[in-house]
Parts: structure tokens; sequence; C-alpha cells
């Protein structure tokens, strides 16, 4: 269903997902908080290869929530929250 979504949906879904993870995060450990903020974004936005990296994720676990796939990279990038 959300590879079915337009690309810009699809893409401010997942920018918000990560701020609020880093959000999240930054209440007990900013430094974590900072490479969840990194992993994903650079100064011109999302980082390209990691757009592909969450898409390609997608794709291989169709019947996982994103939310959860996404939490799921987030971790092995910058550890559990």
């Amino acid at each position: 269903m959300f590879l079915g979504w337009n690309e810009t949906a699809q893409q401010a879904f997942l920018q918000n997902s990560v701020i609020m993870a880093s959000t999240i995060s930054s209440r007990r450990d900013v430094e974590q908080a900072a490479c969840i903020s990194a992993w994903f974004f650079d100064e011109a936005g999302i980082r390209p290869e990691r757009l592909g990296e969450v898409n390609s994720a997608l794709a291989d676990f169709p019947d996982y929530h994103p939310s959860a796939i996404l939490v799921a990279l987030i971790e092995q990038a910058c550890g559990a929250f």
C-alpha cells in the first residue's frame, strides 16, 4: 500500500517519521538523536542513498508497516531506542 503512494506523500511520511524518532530519542540520548538525523538527512534534505535503502527494505518486506521497517533501519544505524 505505502509503495503505491505518490513520491511526495512517501517522502513526507518518511521525513515526519524520522523527525519524530529523532525527537523521541533526544529526550534520553542527544548523540543518538543526532545520529538518526544525520543518517537520513544531509544539508540538501533526504539523503538519496537512504531513500533507496528504505524503499528497498519496504519492497522486501511488504507485509510489515513502513514505521516498523524504518525503526529497524534506524536501530541498525544508530542503536536501539
